[in-house]
């Protein structure tokens, strides 16, 4: 079933909203780490301005 506290991020600005994705009992784990070259540049900008959204 659907989860109704889920907050669809499509719908807001920047394709990102603050909300939990992780369960609890795991650590967050780092999958990707962009190169600041090429397309990989606007990537890294994106994951570092959703980093500073997370810790706002």
């Amino acid at each position: 079933g659907k989860n109704q506290n889920y907050k669809y991020p499509h719908s807001y600005p920047k394709g990102y909203v603050k909300q939990k994705y992780w369960p609890d009992a795991m650590d967050p784990q780092h999958f990707y780490e962009p190169k600041n070259i090429g397309f990989e540049k606007n990537i890294s900008e994106y994951l570092k301005w959703i980093k500073s959204e997370k810790e706002s």
